[in-house]
């Protein structure tokens, strides 16, 4: 008797991290040596910030070993080595480079409508006069998209722009404040778009963060006050030097997880390894180290989910017309 198949959605998510986004970007070029058709077989790409880049590049068709150069050492060392030394009033770093780099994987009037697969990209808008407060704000190319018109580029700058970092772009700025980790944004859209046509019991999901640290507070915080949450001073180095952000940004990050594998379940893997140290988003010199991460993690359990899930006879590749 034939096997029967399910008719899945495949999702492929990608969270933000800067420079770490490399970590997802081999492992994305590991399985695709292995499994060729993954990425055609895909119907919705989503990432976030850094992992923004990435969703749209393999919405637009670029094979994945090219998006790992992206974050090469020497493109990361151009938009990261010159930070401004005070910035406590002006971005850190200006994002001419960051703009030059992106020209050289899409053309600036490449727009999300025109690229050949569904793509979602969050950001968080912090003014606009047809709106009466910040709101965040998903960029896709789905029919009954508002911002489909928007180019590429600036869709990437705006999802990429992080506070301190980087300079708002367009009045938006990183969609990591709201959704680092962006599984649940990813569903909402598969569910919920009525061009998608998912039934949740249909929908496969591959999450890749770009890596964690094991971090907590040992210590009695119930006296702390605005300086202990905004700075810590405890030397220990797995407590945040920036509490309250690393709870809100990482806390964020397990949230999505826990109710992403909930509505899931087996059809949901996330792939993202422990650092042993904190690698910060624009620490460009770590760049080698984790390349050599990437292609040393033990990927077994993500083939197996590729295998399963990506290759039998029933897949559905969703294209716009």
């Amino acid at each position: 008797m034939a096997r029967q198949s399910k008719n899945y959605f495949r999702i492929l998510s990608f969270d933000g991290g800067g420079v770490r986004a490399i970590l997802p970007a081999i492992f994305l070029a590991r399985l695709e040596k292995a499994f060729p058709k993954m990425i055609e077989n895909t119907n919705l790409f989503v990432g976030t910030s850094a992992g923004s880049f990435i969703a749209l590049a393999l919405a637009n068709g670029i094979k994945p070993e090219k998006i790992v150069s992206l974050f090469s050492y020497e493109n990361t060392k151009l938009i990261f080595h010159r930070s401004r030394f005070f910035y406590l009033f002006r971005p850190k770093y200006r994002n001419a480079n960051l703009i030059n780099l992106l020209e050289t994987v899409f053309s600036p009037t490449l727009r999300l409508k025109d690229l050949p697969h569904r793509v979602v990209i969050p950001a968080f808008r912090i003014h606009s006069d047809g709106a009466p407060a910040w709101e965040p704000v998903f960029f896709n190319n789905f029919p009954s998209s508002a911002n489909a018109d928007t180019p590429v580029i600036d869709v990437a700058l705006a999802s990429s722009a992080a506070p301190i970092f980087f300079p708002s772009h367009q009045n938006y700025i990183d969609g990591g404040v709201i959704a680092n980790n962006p599984d649940l944004v990813a569903i909402s859209y598969a569910v919920g778009e009525q061009a998608a046509r998912a039934k949740l019991q249909n929908v496969v999901h591959l999450s890749f963060g770009t890596g964690w640290n094991p971090l907590n507070i040992d210590k009695n915080t119930q006296k702390w006050g605005l300086f202990q949450w905004v700075y810590s001073l405890l030397p220990k180095e797995t407590t945040p030097k920036l509490p309250l952000f690393s709870v809100l940004t990482d806390g964020d990050v397990a949230a999505d997880m826990f109710v992403t594998k909930n509505l899931l379940n087996d059809r949901y893997l996330r792939v993202s390894p422990e650092l042993h140290e904190r690698i910060h988003l624009d620490d460009y010199t770590k760049i080698p180290k984790l390349a050599k991460i990437a292609e040393q993690f033990d990927l077994s359990q993500a083939r197996e989910f590729v295998r399963k899930y990506w290759c039998d006879e029933a897949i559905i590749n969703i294209r716009l017309k």
